[in-house]
């Protein structure tokens, strides 16, 4: 359960990242939709999505000496044809095949459950981002995983506390997260030791004292910055929207 959920953890952060910036247009009118889009009836396409497949035309098991082998001659299609993730455990390997394209093996259970908190009045239109990106990782991986989206409406404690209590009657010990600041900080100080909060959209440095089970998937925007300074000349530029993010950085 933890590898798919650490895979969800990867594919939200990529795909909230492109879609950070939206218009006060977009919230006004992703606010009065969000509800009936998670609720409503979806038909889905049959028509699978593209995909790259390698056929495996050697009947030998190519293990771990042998596919080092592989990529020393530089034949990475026949290291990807050859690859069985299920029976290997050398984690380089497992890292490039997965940086190639290759999919791990998921094995999960019924009784795999993911709580997502969504406070709608809060985040507005980053709320279809999140859902959006978890549903369609979980369909492309055919993933045998139960997801629940809770609108926690906002960010107060009574709201958080409630939501994840609600969550937790129904037996729910991951969550996604999609908070501010104010309310990564708030679930810091309410989720439980057995359990596990990824928040997207804050990093780490946000929360005061972070638990270990809280994942943090916000971007860095001290290291950011220190990057980009190191290509920059002494004329900079800073610009202010005022918002609260704008006055930390």
């Amino acid at each position: 359960m933890r590898r798919i959920f650490l895979f969800l953890v990867i594919f939200v952060s990529l795909f909230a990242a492109q879609n950070e910036i939206s218009t006060e247009m977009q919230d006004e009118i992703t606010e009065a939709k969000f509800e009936s889009n998670i609720t409503k009836n979806q038909s889905l396409s049959s028509i699978p999505p593209a995909k790259i497949t390698y056929i495996n035309l050697e009947p030998e098991f190519c293990d771990s000496s042998c596919l080092n082998e592989l990529i020393k001659s530089d034949m990475l299609a026949s290291f990807m044809a050859r690859f069985e993730p299920a029976k290997i455990d050398d984690k380089a390997l497992l890292d490039l095949y997965a940086s190639l394209g290759g999919e791990m093996v998921l094995k999960l259970a019924q009784s795999d459950k993911i709580a997502v908190i969504i406070p709608q009045k809060i985040i507005k239109s980053y709320a279809n981002v999140v859902s959006n990106a978890i549903m369609s990782y979980i369909l492309k991986q055919d993933a045998n995983v139960e997801v629940k989206f809770i609108n926690s409406s906002d960010e107060s404690l009574s709201s958080l506390q409630n939501a994840l209590q609600n969550a937790r009657n129904e037996g729910f010990i991951y969550f996604i997260a999609a908070l501010t600041q104010n309310g990564a900080n708030i679930a810091n100080s309410l989720i439980l030791p057995n359990e596990l909060i990824y928040i997207p959209s804050v990093h780490s440095s946000f929360v005061t004292a972070p638990k270990p089970n809280l994942i943090f998937g916000g971007v860095d925007y001290k290291a950011q910055i220190s990057a980009l300074l190191a290509f920059a000349n002494e004329k900079i530029v800073a610009f202010d929207d005022g918002s609260a993010l704008a006055q930390k950085l």
